[in-house]
């Protein structure tokens, strides 16, 4: 009996750490100006400028239940977009139309604490 517990724990407890420790799935915006990609958003703190080419790029966003959600450059931590961020309105399946492109990307999320990184690809 205890051979057979302490195997359902060993095994939980590793799917537990599996979980919290992933890859998400995620795009990004690319804008021409600071101010298109401050319009899509609603603050300067969540747009980022691209020192090779002078482009600007919103956060990391996906979508849940239809609706935008994103991860905050100043929190770490995903929220809905506000309403009155243009950005809102934007379906999913479409793009924003003020953003020149959309790149995918993903962001590492690991648990405990860890600190979060992104890798993006063009597409």
């Amino acid at each position: 009996m205890k051979r057979s517990r302490r195997i359902c724990l060993t095994l939980l407890a590793s799917l537990s750490l599996a979980a919290c420790d992933s890859e998400e799935p995620t795009q990004r915006a690319m804008y021409l100006s600071q101010q298109e990609c401050i319009d899509d958003w609603g603050s300067v703190d969540e747009c980022e400028d691209d020192d090779h080419d002078g482009h600007w790029h919103g956060p990391h966003y996906y979508y849940h239940g239809g609706k935008p959600h994103y991860y905050s450059k100043k929190s770490g931590s995903a929220m809905a977009v506000p309403g009155s961020a243009l950005f809102s309105r934007v379906s999913a399946g479409s793009t924003s139309p003020r953003a020149a492109s959309t790149i995918s990307s993903s962001i590492s999320r690991g648990g405990f604490g860890s600190s979060s990184s992104s890798h993006s690809a063009s597409s």
